[in-house]
C-alpha cells in the first residue's frame, strides 16, 4: 500500500452482515518512516446495505490523515480479515445516485423564500441527517444551516436570506451524515 493523504478523500469497507462492528469503528494507518505503529486514527460510520454492512470513513475531516505524509498501512482492531471488500476513494460517495434505470437526481437546490430545497436522493430516509454549509467566496466566511422535510423535498433553512445581499460566489456543500459522520456529499456554486 502506497496513498498520498492529500489526493484520498474516503474509504469504504463492505462486512458480511454478521461480523461484530464494534472492532472496526475506528480506522487507524501509518505512514512511511513513522515509528509509531498508529499514527492517526479515525471513527467511521455504518449503514445495513442489503446482506451486509457498509462503513464509510471520511478521511477528509482528518488533519492527521491530510498531515501523515505516505500512507503504508491501514487497519482495525480486529484485523482485515473480515472485510469482504475495502476501497479507497478520492472523495466521499456522491449522494447523486439515483435508483437503478432511473436518472440522477439533481442537487442544484431550488430557492423558496428563505430557503433552498433538495431533492431526497434515494437511501437517505433512515439513519442520518443531512447538513448544508455555504461558504461566501468572496470573505471566506461559513455558515451551516439546519434542515427539516417537507413535501417540497429537503428543506434547508435561510441560506437563500444568508445569500441575499452578500457579494459571492458561494460554494455549498451538502452532506449526509450517520453518527455525525459524513458518509455521502454533494457538491456545488452559486455564483
Amino acid at each position: 500500500m502506497d496513498l498520498e493523504p492529500l489526493l484520498e478523500d474516503a474509504l469504504r469497507v463492505r462486512v458480511s452482515a454478521g461480523v461484530d462492528l464494534e472492532s472496526l469503528q475506528r480506522l487507524t494507518w501509518n505512514a512511511r518512516g513513522s515509528e509509531a505503529p498508529d499514527r492517526g486514527s479515525l471513527v467511521g460510520a455504518w449503514r445495513s446495505a442489503g446482506d451486509a454492512h457498509e462503513g464509510v470513513f471520511d478521511l477528509s475531516s482528518s488533519l492527521a490523515w491530510r498531515l501523515a505524509g505516505r500512507v503504508q498501512a491501514m487497519r482495525f482492531a480486529q484485523g482485515i480479515g473480515s472485510l469482504a471488500s475495502a476501497e479507497v476513494l478520492p472523495s466521499l460517495p456522491p449522494l447523486e445516485v439515483a435508483p437503478a434505470g432511473e436518472s440522477p437526481i439533481a442537487f442544484e437546490p431550488r430557492t423558496r423564500g428563505d430557503d433552498w430545497i433538495f431533492s431526497r436522493p434515494p437511501g437517505t430516509r433512515t439513519g442520518g441527517v443531512f447538513v448544508l454549509a455555504v461558504l461566501d467566496l468572496s470573505d471566506l466566511s461559513s455558515r451551516e444551516f439546519p434542515f427539516e422535510e417537507t413535501d417540497a423535498g429537503l428543506c434547508a433553512l435561510g441560506p437563500a436570506r444568508h445569500v441575499a445581499g452578500r457579494p459571492g460566489p458561494f460554494a455549498w456543500v451538502l452532506d449526509y451524515r450517520i453518527d455525525g459522520h459524513a458518509v455521502a456529499r454533494a457538491r456545488g456554486r452559486r455564483d
